[in-house]
């Protein structure tokens, strides 16, 4: 069956990851309304924050996982 381009990695040289890395940065550091929380943080926060509410669900802590959806 032949490849599709779809169907092939794609490799980043130096130059493109540095253009992925510095936007995956400044994405990381946009702030968004968390209503878990009923604050603005960090989109960097705001994961953190999921990772140990869904940790919470996990051991039982606590019932429900709301997540967080970027609009």
């Amino acid at each position: 069956e032949p490849e599709t381009a779809a169907a092939r990695p794609v490799w980043l040289g130096p130059s493109g990851r540095r253009v992925f890395f510095q936007a995956w940065g400044r994405r990381l550091r946009e702030t968004h309304f968390y209503p878990v929380r009923q604050q603005t943080l960090m989109l960097e926060e705001i994961m953190q924050q999921q990772v140990h509410q869904l940790a919470r669900v996990i051991g039982r802590e606590a019932e429900r996982y709301q997540p967080f959806v970027v609009r």
